[in-house]
């Protein structure tokens, strides 16, 4: 299984945005900053993130990007199928020429046992739970066991 740019990056600036969480919307440009992600890459990855319900926006001067809900209830599967459309769809990549001849020539599997389609749709089923039990808060919690340093965004406060 290999994850694609789009689902790393939703879970990266997903977690960012849970992460220096202040109560206030996030600007693209921040999170592009701090996570190293082309804003307008991740501009795209917004709006499937917004379309799966994981994003509000809001423009104007003081608009950004909050979390739709807590981060407690966003987990890596909704990531995922955010971006991809389901698990299914990454995990079932599509077969091989070969995997095609071979399975036209293989009559059905002996009374018993299971073919390769269910023994992969069983895999497939496992990846989903996984996925489905880790939240962005776990990452959270994991970023401030190993002592990762947060960003201030509050207002900055100049004197004269």
């Amino acid at each position: 299984m290999r994850f694609t740019s789009q689902v790393r990056y939703a879970v990266y600036a997903v977690f960012d945005m849970a992460y220096h969480d202040a109560g206030m919307p996030h600007q693209v440009k921040t999170i592009s900053r701090r996570q190293g992600i082309s804003p307008r890459y991740l501009e795209q990855i917004f709006q499937r993130l917004l379309r799966g319900g994981l994003l509000h926006s809001r423009r104007g001067p003081k608009g950004g990007y909050t979390l739709a809900r807590a981060a407690k209830d966003i987990s890596i599967g909704d990531l995922v199928r955010a971006t991809e459309g389901s698990l299914e769809a990454l995990l079932n990549e599509r077969p091989r020429a070969a995997d095609r001849r071979a399975r036209a020539h293989v009559g059905a599997p002996a009374a018993g046992r299971m073919g390769g389609t269910e023994v992969w749709g069983s895999v497939t089923a496992r990846v989903a739970e996984l996925l489905d039990g880790i939240t962005v808060e776990d990452l959270v919690h994991e970023a401030e066991r190993r002592g990762l340093a947060r960003e201030s965004s509050a207002p900055h406060m100049y004197f004269i």
